[in-house]
């Protein structure tokens, strides 16, 4: 008699494929495809809330926006392959896909480098941009967030459904100041009718939500009132010299095991017996990078005072402050607190200014 049995060896249940993180089948192109599908909407939503209540100076490029942090996110990626190859290591944040934490630091070098170009902070960008999606892992979850699916599509319907009504009673407040003589000398704010359905019905629903946009949004302005242009300046070299130990991490990884491994395998793909040459050359590389960019950075720079004296002919390239320049086309109308070109002052004037009810 013949005798039939499953097999369940073979079988995972979805219970131990939705906790267990799979390193082969993280990277797909579903994967991809959805990340930028949610990036595209969370970006699109910043700059519908501007819509309404008007209260952004400086608008951010989104083409540039998201071209900066999938270019970065990239770049991480591949260094991260490079790194769990020669060292069979994970990475220090294992449950985030290297692909979107390189796309949070290139979220956080985009806003330091528009805040300093441009002396102005997208404030409402980091809440309801792509940052809300840094961390956000295709199948695993970061411990240290508290974001998913779930959350992230009833935040988009959330904030649809608000938009919707305030314009619903905006539209019904003109008609009735049509037909009713209503004795203020301002109306009101667009904002004020984007807040209504923000604080009525759904603070119930979803308080959690409410209360980190606005705290947020308090906090940031707050911060960004108070502090003087030293602070300022300190906060982004901090940033910045955040990313570059990382940056200075990765490469010094990169060159360890490139001189214990990656020489040795070269040889091999050449097809010839392994020798120290190579690993003498890849030893050395750093230090002929560095006396590369001290050469042409010695022969390729001219000084500006050179250049602006009446007898000197510069020879090369002349490196200027861009920022002198931008400070120096810059103006303040009497009408709204807002540059031409959209930049924003860092003075109180021009911060009350994006928030007054006019």
């Amino acid at each position: 008699m013949r005798h039939y049995y499953l097999d369940y060896r073979s079988r995972s249940s979805s219970v131990t494929d939705k906790n267990e993180f799979s390193a082969s089948s993280h990277f797909r192109w579903q994967s991809i495809k959805k990340f930028l599908y949610v990036a595209h909407a969370f970006s699109l939503n910043s700059f519908s809330f501007d819509l309404f209540s008007r209260v952004l100076v400086v608008h951010a490029h989104l083409f540039l926006y998201i071209i900066y942090a999938v270019v970065i996110g990239i770049s991480y990626m591949f260094m991260d392959f490079f790194i769990k190859q020669y060292t069979r290591k994970l990475d220090t944040g294992s449950l985030m896909n290297p692909l979107l934490k390189g796309v949070s630091y290139g979220i956080l070098i985009q806003t330091d480098l528009s805040a300093i170009v441009n002396k102005g902070i997208n404030l409402v960008t980091d809440p309801f941009g792509v940052g809300l999606i840094g961390v956000y892992d295709f199948g695993t979850m970061s411990p240290f967030t508290m974001v998913d699916n779930a959350v992230l599509i009833f935040a988009m319907v959330f904030i649809a459904m608000a938009f919707a009504r305030s314009l619903i009673v905006r539209v019904l407040y003109l008609k009735l100041t049509e037909c009713v003589k209503v004795d203020l000398a301002e109306t009101p704010h667009y904002l004020l009718f984007a807040i209504l359905p923000l604080s009525t019905e759904f603070m119930d629903a979803h308080k959690i939500f409410v209360l980190y946009i606005y705290l947020y949004m308090m906090a940031a302005l707050v911060a960004y009132l108070y502090s003087s242009d030293s602070m300022l300046g300190l906060f982004f070299s901090v940033n910045t010299c955040t990313l570059s130990l990382g940056a200075l991490k990765v490469a010094i990884v990169m060159w360890v095991y490139g001189v214990q491994k990656f020489s040795t395998d070269i040889q091999f793909w050449l097809g010839f017996e392994p020798t120290s040459f190579w690993q003498y050359l890849w030893t050395v590389l750093p230090l002929l990078l560095t006396l590369r960019i001290c050469a042409s950075g010695k022969n390729g720079w001219v000084p500006v005072d050179k250049r602006r004296s009446a007898g000197a002919k510069s020879k090369g390239p002349v490196l200027e402050n861009t920022l002198v320049r931008r400070q120096a086309d810059t103006r303040l109308p009497a009408a709204c607190g807002r540059y031409d070109r959209g930049r924003c002052t860092l003075v109180a004037r021009g911060v009350c200014a994006t928030l007054r009810l006019c």
